[in-house]
């Protein structure tokens, strides 16, 4: 969790510095991330696999981190780099699955 907390860091101080054309691979770690964490939620839901108890609340532990960063992934929508504002919109839509598993 200490890599997820150093990466909150990271795109704070970007995006306080308008430093958005560093966003870039910032969000696509991100978004990876939550796309690991949406996996691991659908497997505990899903009952299929047993999944070891430390591994249990780490999805939403890295939901809960990234979920700060949702009112910059908005800002970037405005980006005038367009695959900025693709990756940002990718986040928000990894937001929304996690919230349906």
């Amino acid at each position: 969790m200490n890599v997820v907390t150093k990466i909150n860091g990271i795109f704070a101080n970007v995006m306080k510095n308008n430093q958005e054309w560093c966003s870039d691979h910032l969000l696509e770690i991100i978004n990876e991330l939550l796309h690991m964490a949406s996996d691991i939620k659908k497997k505990q839901t899903d009952g299929k696999e047993e999944i070891p108890a430390k591994e249990l609340t780490i999805p939403q532990m890295v939901y809960d981190t990234f979920l700060v960063n949702f009112e910059h992934f908005v800002t970037l929508l405005g980006a005038s780099d367009v695959t900025i504002v693709d990756k940002a919109a990718m986040n928000i839509l990894a937001f929304i699955h996690f919230s349906m598993i």
